[in-house]
């Protein structure tokens, strides 16, 4: 029988199969005004600027 990953040895493990695959955001209207002029001069989609931005800051070190 496989380990309950609920009550693994190790409570503090994550487990990246149960994270979710999107999230929600909630914009104030100025951000995604903002949002919405970096994809019309980049050509590219606001969800694939938002993503590449929470990317960037995810990848920077924490102080």
């Amino acid at each position: 029988m496989p380990p309950d990953p609920l009550h693994a040895s190790d409570p503090w493990r994550l487990d990246p199969s149960r994270f979710p695959r999107s999230v929600d955001l909630e914009l104030s209207p100025e951000a995604y005004a903002t949002l919405q002029a970096m994809s019309e001069r980049r050509g590219r989609s606001m969800r694939e600027i938002a993503a590449e931005i929470l990317q960037q800051a995810l990848d920077r070190p924490m102080s």
